[in-house]
């Protein structure tokens, strides 16, 4: 991605994101307790949604080191996440350890 559609894609994209997920109906089952330390897995497919539904909640995500993971990267620190990057072949095992940490400070 050049600079300039990076610059774009890092400015705009959150937010016409939040627009589009604001236009959805969302049902809440088992709204999970936020003292708890907990862990939530997103299909890949779904996942937007599902971290849109947690924003702001001074939660951790872990994100590949790909150059996808980087747009997520943007995305969710502008939803409030300390973003952790790793992958199976990257950096995972470090990220995993410091997510692990990071949800027992969690408030």
């Amino acid at each position: 991605m050049n600079n300039f559609k990076s610059r774009i894609a890092k400015t705009f994209l959150p937010v016409l994101l939040s627009l589009l997920i604001k236009t959805l109906r969302v049902k809440y089952i088992n709204i999970p307790d936020e003292k708890k330390r907990s862990v939530f897995i997103f299909w890949h497919s779904k996942m937007l949604l599902g971290w849109w539904l947690f924003k702001d909640k001074n939660y951790s995500a872990l994100v590949s080191q790909s150059k996808d993971g980087e747009i997520l990267t943007n995305v969710l620190n502008q939803w409030g996440y300390n973003v952790l990057r790793g992958s199976s072949s990257k950096g995972g095992k470090e990220a995993l350890e410091e997510l692990i940490t990071s949800s027992g400070n969690s408030s």
